[in-house]
């Protein structure tokens, strides 16, 4: 997904960095782009890095837990999408 949104002229986004729910990721970086967090504090990174959207990326083997990020999403008040596996479709808040 990274690098899709990072090649594709047509798609303006710029990457702040990643949220991962593994305590042992935090601080690591994918592509030079840092995790900076977990959902749960999710809103404290949007008013810090003043993000305007969410964009969420779940391998179908994590699909179970995408109904508490897609409620962590709503709680920030901010625009999100789902970028949906191959098959399905995306919700959008």
């Amino acid at each position: 997904m990274y690098r899709e949104l990072r090649d594709n002229p047509n798609l303006n986004y710029h990457i702040v960095g990643f949220v991962d729910d593994d305590p042992w990721k935090l601080g690591m970086q994918i592509h030079g782009v840092p995790i900076l967090g977990n959902v749960d504090g999710l809103s404290r990174l949007v008013k810090k890095h003043e993000i305007g959207e969410i964009l969420i990326a779940i391998s179908s083997a994590r699909e179970r837990k995408c109904g508490g990020i897609v409620e962590g999403c709503k709680e920030t008040g901010i625009k999100f999408k789902t970028i949906p596996a191959l098959g399905n479709s995306s919700m959008e808040g």
